[in-house]
């Protein structure tokens, strides 16, 4: 299986920061990846979300993420199991997230937020659901 990078879509990128001078915020991180599918399995994107708040009063500080980003799949067979599509989930994440990170990092400094990134985040460690969903096309 081979995957080839198309490109990415950023959908989203806010920041909402109204922070007094003395304070001190701590942070809290939502994210949200999900993979899909082309009905003809010869293409996926991969959907990255990113949330950060000010844990105590999200008014303070609120950063949004969203992007799409778009890969061709090669010599790849779809079975019953799951598993390449297990794999493909890994693989897309492991890809795209390194960049994710980076735009956040770069935007957060830029607007006067510096030392903002996400932790590492290791997908095979995590649980993968595959199930279906909304179909593209490319």
């Amino acid at each position: 299986m081979r995957l080839e990078y198309v490109g990415t879509d950023i959908t989203e990128l806010s920041l909402r920061k109204d922070i007094p001078d003395d304070a001190e915020i701590e942070l809290q991180t939502n994210t949200n990846y999900t993979v899909y599918f082309s009905e003809d399995g010869d293409s996926c994107y991969g959907e990255f979300n990113v949330e950060i708040i000010s844990q105590h009063d999200p008014s303070m500080l609120s950063i949004n993420y969203c992007s799409k980003s778009y890969f061709n799949i090669y010599d790849a067979y779809f079975g019953e199991e799951g598993d390449i599509e297990r794999q493909i989930h890994m693989e897309v994440f492991n890809r795209i997230f390194p960049m994710c990170n980076e735009t956040l990092r770069q935007f957060t400094s830029m607007a006067g937020v510096p030392n903002i990134s996400l932790l590492e985040m290791n997908m095979s460690d995590m649980d993968i659901v595959t199930e279906a969903a909304p179909q593209f096309s490319m």
